[in-house]
């Protein structure tokens, strides 16, 4: 029977390794803080993500509802953002509702408070080759593709995303998953 303190000793090394491992692959635990209003309530500030940085996954696995960390030539920060739609579909944007290719996008994850009485209406919007239409969750305070001075993405920009929210603030979220 091995003693105690060996058992610990032995669990340790192995989480010590496994988190290592996580790390050089690309896992990496964020706090989430900046632009944090442009996410909630999916994401707040203070939310400690489980996020993947890197853009190896990026070849195929971008999908229509992802979150995704991204670069901005108007920021210096990372901007977390939800893809809408992805290259050669069309996007048309009437204040709280969302299509994509002529459908109404459901959108269980948008929120509309007071504030969003001023939502906008887009143009038909065609997503070019190597860009993508992204919007905020919280859509009355969400600088994103719906605005000519932010427009579309490029593929290129999005470097991660969050995969799991390890713990909040208030205690509200605990693993919650994000895809």
């Amino acid at each position: 029977m091995m003693k105690p303190l060996k058992v610990i000793a032995i669990i340790a090394f192995f989480m010590i390794v496994l988190l290592i491992g996580l790390r050089l692959i690309g896992f990496k635990s964020q706090r989430y803080d900046d632009e944090a209003v442009s996410m909630q309530p999916t994401l707040s500030a203070g939310d400690v993500c489980l996020s993947f940085m890197s853009q190896s996954w990026i070849s195929g696995d971008i999908k229509e509802g992802m979150i995704v960390f991204l670069r901005h030539t108007n920021y210096n920060y990372l901007l977390t953002k939800r893809i809408i739609a992805t290259e050669g579909e069309t996007v048309f944007v009437n204040r709280d509702k969302t299509y994509v290719n002529g459908e109404l996008l459901p959108e269980p994850y948008a929120y509309y408070s007071d504030s969003s009485l001023n939502l906008v209406t887009t143009d038909s919007i065609v997503v070019g080759k190597g860009k993508l239409f992204v919007m905020g969750d919280n859509r009355g305070n969400s600088m994103d593709s719906r605005y000519p001075e932010f427009g579309l993405v490029d593929l290129q920009d999005v470097v991660g995303r969050p995969l799991v929210i390890l713990r909040s603030e208030n205690g509200a979220k605990f693993l919650k998953l994000l895809f």
